[in-house]
């Protein structure tokens, strides 16, 4: 085989493996923004979820239902967020609240906006995350955890500030 013909193999083979690199590529990415997608829909399906356990907690406390503060119902949905006391401490919260409480209390008197916390604990910068964020603020705000100071801008409600 001459030179000439060796060149011309290898220079087909080399146009091949770039062909089937460049489809791989394409099937990676695919699958990327094809995880992102379900990514960003289990994110928004969790915290519906978690919308929808509080709900049920808040109507099932209005009807008088008494409720264990287990974290957890025995169905493996999350419980409500119990009422604040004095002897309360947030790390027995359910889920992401303890984070929650604890930035707002670090925050001191002065209070800490909304969308600073969501940045604290590095969640998704989406609309429903934010959203998630501020229901859950609220949340605690009407079980006496957190004041609202002003719009948007919680503070502990506590006696001590951390």
């Amino acid at each position: 085989m001459s030179q000439v013909t060796r060149d011309k193999v290898v220079q087909e083979w080399l146009g091949e493996a770039e062909l089937a690199v460049q489809a791989a590529e394409q099937v990676v990415e695919a699958a990327r923004r094809e995880l992102e997608e379900v990514q960003g829909r289990l994110l928004r399906l969790r915290a519906a979820w978690e919308i929808a356990a509080e709900a049920d907690a808040v109507v099932r406390e209005r009807a008088g239902q008494v409720l264990e503060d287990t974290g957890t119902s025995q169905a493996g949905r999350p419980e409500p967020i119990p009422k604040w006391r004095p002897e309360a401490d947030p790390s027995l919260l359910p889920r992401d609240y303890p984070k929650i409480a604890m930035l707002v209390r670090e925050a001191g008197p002065e209070g800490i906006r909304a969308a600073e916390v969501h940045r604290r604990l590095g969640w998704p910068d989406t609309d429903g995350s934010r959203q998630n964020m501020r229901n859950r603020l609220q949340c605690l705000t009407q079980k006496g955890w957190l004041r609202l100071m002003s719009r948007g801008v919680y503070a502990w409600a506590g006696a001590s500030s951390a």
